[in-house]
């Protein structure tokens, strides 16, 4: 299991990046892209990226626009 610090980290890393690329509000960005995005800065190829967006999506913060089986 991570620190708490690195998830919350990740999560403000997912969230500010979504809101400096113009991706907030009613806009679809999908999700590989974001993986992508924010996997080159944190290491084990996306994996926590991935646990931190479904935590967000669970928290209300994001919304899938698919039923996605990324996750």
């Amino acid at each position: 299991m991570f620190p708490l610090s690195i998830e919350k980290e990740i999560k403000a890393m997912i969230l500010s990046k979504s809101r400096n690329r113009g991706c907030w509000g009613a806009r679809y960005t999908p999700l590989d892209t974001l993986v992508r995005w924010l996997s080159w800065k944190i290491k084990r190829n996306g994996k926590r990226v991935q646990k931190a967006i479904r935590q967000l999506v669970n928290e209300r913060y994001l919304i899938l626009h698919k039923d996605v089986r990324l996750l």
